[in-house]
């Protein structure tokens, strides 16, 4: 393997190549127009006599050089100016960026979102029963003759006709109020619906971004821990080797780190499926080809700034902004109207009619002769007795409506214990927080001081370790609380009704 200018040129060959052009090159003298013999590179003689060389023959005895330099120049610059392959770039998200993202392209908000276009068209359908149709028909018939009776000589076996009518439904005992009505509930109760799914995304979003961040805070506080410790057995090898120490002290950290490595060990898995599970939510594409550990970066990090509003205001926020209420409200709403229907069926039916008509004339056996002209009217139409059927539509209906008053009460109930436990999470984490305030800086100057005083002697080896597991727990209870307050805030924001205040829907 050869190189040239940083550039790989495979064998020996194409170097002894050139070599033997560049010999056959240098034979060659100027003015006297003769060669001399030479060597190539490997000492082989290459035309050992003189020979003349013509004179339009010494303009041309440099081409293969030539031709030889542009191929490896050629080559090298196409090396040199071939396009750089950009490395690829961590994908970094803020907790906006991914709950923008989630509302975008989340499975579970997109069919949310077709579910309204859905919901439309049922509206569409409820509207419909109010408007104008057109019905356009037409007929045609054949007889046996035997079956006519005329007083005249002319038979007519055949008869055909069309018509075009528009039907107007005026009066159907309240059903047709009843369906406007149920189409603006429809949309309005698809609507609702999408913002419970939509607050239910955000807050999967916000916590399983946190926990995420809570992952990456444990991977940092394990390393640290691993680090001491490996900082300890060292310094108790040296002093063993000095003889300053019993072997003891030495077996001792040695178990003390194998004790801390599956503490990281775990907190690297954690990391890992922390993370998976947020670009799930977030609804990444490519994940089945990505490896286990997927490189993202996070932008925020936990904090315990949150101030929580009195829970009396939290309560009655919740009971007027819930989307989960407000889509039982429309519910109730709704059944009310299948009542109204159901009850138009006692009721007499009104509609009128217009249109034109044509048909063949009964006055003639010429099936080509017709008359036509137009056609107006109107209809009633009354269900004196269906067999309790309509009875059996109220009761049901009456029946449909107890039971989303009774939806509604539970789900009420149940929200309002939504907000006192994340009220009072939020309380807990907060006190929590305020209580680590200066553990990890107590326990680091602890730490400090057990190793000074284990290094003159005043302090035994368990003390360095047991303060060393101290400024673990304590840095591992501060991100416990952090992590605490923000699931808190983010459960209460949900309970209340406004998790979607900061998010900014598409």
């Amino acid at each position: 393997m050869n190189a040239f200018n940083g550039h790989t040129i495979r064998g020996a060959g194409m170097w002894r190549w050139l070599a033997h052009i560049v010999g056959y090159c240098r034979r060659f003298q100027s003015p006297d127009g003769v060669v001399k013999g030479s060597k190539d590179m490997d000492g082989v003689a290459v035309w050992s006599r003189y020979n003349p060389v013509p004179v339009w023959f010494r303009g041309w005895r440099l081409v293969p050089s030539a031709l030889a330099l542009s191929v490896l120049g050629g080559s090298w610059l196409a090396s040199a100016q071939k396009p750089r392959v950009p490395e690829p770039t961590v994908p970094t998200y803020s907790i906006e960026a991914a709950v923008n993202l989630a509302l975008a392209q989340n499975p579970d908000v997109v069919a949310a979102r077709q579910q309204l276009d859905a919901a439309a068209g049922v509206a569409m359908q409820s509207r419909a029963a109010v408007r104008p149709k057109v019905r356009a028909q037409s007929t045609y018939g054949i007889q046996d003759r035997e079956l006519i009776e005329t007083f005249t000589d002319t038979v007519q076996d055949q008869n055909w006709g069309a018509s075009l009518r528009v039907v107007q439904p005026l009066y159907e005992g309240g059903r047709l109020r009843s369906s406007l009505a149920t189409a603006r509930l429809l949309d309005t109760q698809a609507t609702q619906a999408y913002q419970q799914v939509a607050a239910r995304v955000v807050r999967d979003v916000y916590l399983a971004y946190y926990d995420t961040v809570l992952a990456q805070i444990e991977i940092a506080v394990q390393e640290a821990s691993v680090q001491l410790l490996e900082k300890e057995r060292t310094d108790s090898h040296r002093r063993f080797e000095a003889g300053t120490i019993p072997e003891f002290n030495v077996l001792r950290a040695e178990v003390e780190l194998a004790r801390a490595r599956p503490k990281l060990i775990r907190a690297r898995n954690r990391w890992a499926t922390r993370k998976s599970e947020l670009l799930t939510l977030l609804g990444v594409e490519g994940l089945e080809n990505a490896g286990a550990d997927i490189p993202v970066e996070l932008t925020d990090t936990l904090q315990a700034d949150f101030v929580p509003l009195p829970l009396s205001e939290a309560l009655l926020q919740a009971r007027e902004t819930r989307p989960e209420l407000d889509v039982l409200r429309s519910a109730i709403a709704l059944q009310e109207q299948v009542v109204v229907q159901a009850r138009a069926g006692h009721r007499p039916r009104l509609e009128v009619f217009g249109g034109y008509e044509a048909r063949n004339s009964i006055l003639t056996d010429r099936l080509s002769d017709e008359v036509h002209g137009w056609v107006a009217g109107a209809q009633v139409s009354w269900s004196l007795f269906d067999g309790a059927l309509t009875r059996g539509h109220i009761n049901e209906a009456r029946a449909r409506l107890a039971q989303a008053h009774t939806a509604l009460d539970k789900q009420a109930r149940q929200i309002d214990l939504e907000v006192r436990t994340a009220y009072s999470d939020c309380v807990e984490a907060q006190e929590v927080v305020a209580s680590q305030h200066k553990a990890v800086e107590q326990a680091t100057e602890a730490l400090r001081q057990a190793v000074s005083r284990n290094q003159s002697g005043a302090a035994t080896q368990l003390d360095v370790l047991a303060a060393q597991t101290a400024l673990t727990d304590a840095r591992t209870t501060q991100a416990l609380a952090l992590h605490g307050v923000a699931v808190a805030a983010v459960r209460l924001d949900y309970a209340r009704g406004a998790i979607l205040e900061t998010a900014h829907e598409p």
